[in-house]
C-alpha cells in the first residue's frame, strides 16, 4: 500500500450527505468505488509533506465562510474525474492552490471539481438522474467545511483511502 497522502476540502454536513447519496448511486448503477464527496486541493504527496503543508495554516485561517461554487455537470475520460461537478473555489482558496502547485512542480490544469463517479460510465448513467443532479447542484453554493490531510493516492485502493485529520475552515 502507498504511503501517499492528499489535502482534501469538505463540505459541511448537509451537503456532504447529499452528495455522498449521489455518489452511492452513481456507484450502484455503474458498479464504481464509493468515496466520500471532496475536491482535491493537491495529492499524492509523501506523508511528511503533506502533513507540513496541512499544519502550516496557508489554507486554514485564510477566511470564515468559505463559499465556493459548483459549476456545470461534467464527464471525462479519465479514471477519477468520470463524473464530475465543476467547482470555482473562493478566490483565497484558489491563489493558495495555484501557489501549492507552482510551490510542488504540478500541474495546474487539473481543475478543481467535485467526483461523483470514479470509473468509466459508458453511458450506462439515466438522464433522469443526471436531470436531477444539474438541477440540484449546478450554479448553486459549495461552501467549504473542512481542510483534510488524506491517506489517499491514485496508486491506493479508493476503498482504503483514510481521513487522517480535519481541520474546520468555517468557524
Amino acid at each position: 500500500m502507498s504511503d501517499l497522502y492528499s489535502l482534501w476540502l469538505t463540505f459541511p454536513q448537509p451537503l456532504e450527505e447529499q452528495l455522498g447519496e449521489h455518489v452511492a448511486t452513481l456507484a450502484r448503477l455503474t458498479t464504481g468505488p464509493v468515496f466520500q464527496p471532496h475536491v482535491t486541493l493537491v495529492g499524492d504527496l509523501p506523508q511528511d509533506r503533506a502533513r507540513e503543508i496541512f499544519t502550516s495554516e496557508r489554507i486554514g485561517p485564510i477566511a470564515p465562510r468559505l463559499q465556493g461554487r459548483f459549476g456545470q455537470l461534467s464527464h471525462g475520460n479519465t479514471y477519477f474525474q468520470s463524473l464530475f461537478l465543476e467547482v470555482a473555489l473562493p478566490v483565497q482558496v484558489a491563489h493558495a492552490r495555484h501557489q501549492l502547485l507552482e510551490e510542488l512542480d504540478l500541474d495546474p490544469a487539473y481543475p478543481p471539481h467535485a467526483s461523483l463517479a470514479y470509473g468509466s460510465l459508458a453511458g450506462e448513467v439515466p438522464f433522469p438522474h443526471l436531470d436531477r443532479i444539474t438541477a440540484t447542484f449546478c450554479n448553486q453554493p459549495a461552501p467549504i467545511a473542512f481542510l483534510a490531510l488524506v491517506a489517499s493516492s491514485e496508486t491506493r485502493p479508493v476503498e482504503s483511502w483514510k481521513i487522517i485529520e480535519r481541520l474546520p475552515l468555517n468557524v
